[in-house]
């Protein structure tokens, strides 16, 4: 069973350096090539389909429920971004959100798109349904 810890009230401030577990909020080669942004692409990767076949009012649930996966590990992870000096900064709970739901889009439009049938609809519609009730 997973242990759900409540998310930080005030983000993080002045951290040092990040941490294999934690999330790079920047663009370019430092968060490509960051272990904890792989393992965060892993995750979104898995959750990209059911993110492009839900209604728009589940999308922001869905998003929110990978950050809550990543804060809640042990050892937990964080979303983080430079600030000035070299230092970083924990992000808000909606600026990480934003970021997943970012994330999340990218390149939907590299799934083909095909013609399903009314039972494949059906089943992937109680596949999201049953999906969702679990957040």
């Amino acid at each position: 069973m997973v242990q759900i810890l409540p998310p930080l009230l005030t983000p993080a401030s002045n951290i040092m350096s990040p941490k294999p577990h934690d999330i790079i909020c920047v663009r370019g080669g430092l968060s490509n090539n960051h272990v904890g942004n792989d393992e965060f692409r892993a995750i979104v990767l898995k959750s990209k389909r059911l993110y492009a076949k839900c209604p728009k009012y589940h999308k922001k649930t869905i998003a929110r429920a990978i950050v809550l996966d990543v804060q809640n590990r042990i050892p937990q992870g964080r979303f983080i971004e430079r600030k000035s000096e070299g230092k970083w900064v924990e992000v808000s709970m909606v600026r990480a959100i934003e970021k997943t739901s970012q994330a999340l889009r990218e390149n939907m439009m590299d799934e083909p798109n095909r013609v399903q049938s009314a039972e494949e609809i059906e089943k992937e519609n109680k596949k999201i349904e049953a999906t969702l009730r679990s957040f």
